[in-house]
């Protein structure tokens, strides 16, 4: 949980960092800036990395892990029940937050927002999705990543039906807050649930899967929601089909 708080740091500070480069050095300067960032960031993380304490051996043979069962394969854990609930549930927050940043401007139109009303959802999205990282790592280590997993959908599911169908300025930053809360909930509960459910020995494996489910997702999210506005859909049609995804990953 205190891991993640970068990315959310990162979506609340950097919007604001880059509208400031626009205006001083404009576009190709502030790609340039953004190119240099990332030589300089990925130079200091290695130094970070190499520098972090680690396990000394004999501390790892007299440490003995509580659950001893053995670990799964990643074909192993393909065929149980458990990884195609993981992929129901996993797919349902990057295709739907995604189609969501990607048709805000429909959805401003739509409604007659203001761009400030967006402007502060997205604030209020990175605001909660950091708090609730704290919330989460606390809650996995209690009650399990498995028991705390459900707990997001029913706050997504309120979410979307306050963006779809109030029309109050208020809603998008209301929703969004809500949404970034349960950010922390399922990027937490989800990232640790896969050794919890399969074992650490093939993690990596397993865990590029659920990766692939994410990504796949949201890739997916801006082409099928374009083609349902194309076809005659409404915003507000997409976000109550979503709203019964999210209900039903509850039950999963």
């Amino acid at each position: 949980g205190l891991a993640g708080t970068g990315l959310s740091l990162a979506e609340f500070t950097y919007p604001w960092l880059v509208i400031l480069a626009l205006g001083l050095v404009g576009w190709r300067g502030t790609w340039l800036i953004c190119a240099a960032a990332i030589v300089v960031l990925m130079l200091v993380t290695q130094a970070l990395l190499r520098a972090a304490p680690r396990i000394k051996q004999a501390e790892e043979q007299d440490w003995q892990p509580a659950d001893t069962r053995p670990s799964m394969t990643r074909h192993q854990a393909m065929r149980t029940p458990f990884f195609w609930g993981m992929f129901f549930i996993g797919a349902a927050p990057s295709f739907i937050v995604t189609g969501l940043f990607f048709f805000r401007k429909n959805l401003v139109d739509d409604k007659g927002w203001s761009e400030i009303a967006i402007a502060s959802g997205v604030s209020s999205y990175a605001i909660c999705g950091f708090v609730s990282l704290f919330l989460a790592g606390f809650l996995v280590d209690r009650l399990s990543a498995a028991r705390t997993l459900w707990l997001p959908y029913p706050l997504a599911t309120l979410a979307l039906l306050i963006v779809g169908f109030w029309d109050n300025q208020l809603a998008f930053p209301l929703a969004m807050g809500i949404i970034g809360s349960t950010y922390g909930l399922i990027a937490t509960s989800q990232s640790a649930v896969w050794a919890e459910a399969f074992g650490t020995q093939h993690l990596g494996a397993i865990k590029s899967m659920g990766a692939f489910i994410t990504i796949f997702a949201s890739a997916a999210s801006p082409f099928i929601w374009g083609l349902m506005l194309n076809q005659g859909f409404a915003l507000t049609s997409l976000f109550a089909y979503s709203a019964v995804w999210t209900a039903a990953c509850v039950l999963v």
